[in-house]
């Protein structure tokens, strides 16, 4: 159980090794996560089944990025079979005018890095249309946190 809880604390953060950032990367920085809840089914040998919900905030290298001191909430999966475990999920961030992002995620097994999507919102993020990667880089009891990057044009 520990050790599943682990896992989705790591694969659940949406954004520490040194940031790393690619070609077509125009924004960057850090995200730091707290568990609200999971609950792991166990589905028979060895296999599980993670449902988690988490509380975010994102913290962008731009200070002046209209992403950073965002936060929200997540909910996602992590799925655990032949002792691999992938994961994805939604979350939602509020920035300091009250309007949401929304981003999808997902982690597959055995990968360094997850891939994110903004899938819409209010206000200044309607047609919004970023992505990126992130990196989980600690975890830590209910808290676990990492660096992102992407494009954010």
């Amino acid at each position: 159980m520990k050790t599943v809880t682990t896992i989705v604390l790591s694969l659940s953060t949406a954004c520490v090794w040194i940031p790393q950032t690619f070609a077509a990367d125009n924004c960057s920085g850090y995200f730091v996560d707290v568990s609200q809840s999971s609950e792991v089914i166990d589905l028979g040998n060895g296999n599980t089944l993670a449902v988690f919900k988490s509380t975010n905030i994102n913290i962008s290298d731009d200070k002046t990025s209209p992403i950073h001191m965002t936060s929200g909430d997540c909910a996602g999966t992590a799925l655990t079979t032949g002792g691999k475990t992938s994961a994805s999920g939604r979350c939602s961030r509020k920035d300091t005018n009250g309007d949401t992002y929304n981003f999808e995620w997902s982690f597959p097994a055995g990968a360094e890095k997850g891939t994110w999507n903004f899938v819409g919102g209010t206000g200044k993020w309607v047609n919004a249309k970023w992505s990126g990667w992130y990196q989980p880089t600690m975890a830590s009891g209910k808290a676990s946190g990492g660096i992102w990057g992407g494009n954010c044009k």
